[in-house]
C-alpha cells in the first residue's frame, strides 16, 4: 500500500479503537441496568454544556465532513 494512505489507515484505526472502548462498556451497562419503576414515564433533564465542547465538538465534525469531501471529491484524479 502506498505510503501516502498510511495516515489514512492510522486515523481509521484509532477512531475503531476509540469508538469500541467507549462504546461497549456503555451499551453493556445499559442492557444490565433494570428500571427502577417501569411505570413511571421517563423524563428527559437537560445537561448544561460549556460552550468551547460544543464549539469543538462541532470544529471536530466540520473537520471531518470537510476530510470526507477532500477524499471523495479532490483526491481523484482523472484517468
Amino acid at each position: 500500500m502506498p505510503r501516502s494512505y498510511r495516515w489514512v489507515q492510522t486515523i481509521g484505526l484509532m477512531g475503531l479503537i476509540l469508538a469500541l472502548t467507549i462504546g461497549v462498556p456503555t451499551l453493556a451497562q445499559d442492557i444490565h441496568s433494570p428500571m427502577a419503576n417501569p411505570a413511571a414515564k421517563p423524563e428527559f433533564q437537560a445537561i448544561e454544556q460549556p460552550f468551547s465542547h460544543r464549539a469543538i465538538v462541532t470544529i471536530g465534525g466540520l473537520t471531518l465532513i470537510g476530510m470526507e469531501l477532500w477524499w471523495f471529491l479532490g483526491s481523484s484524479r482523472p484517468r
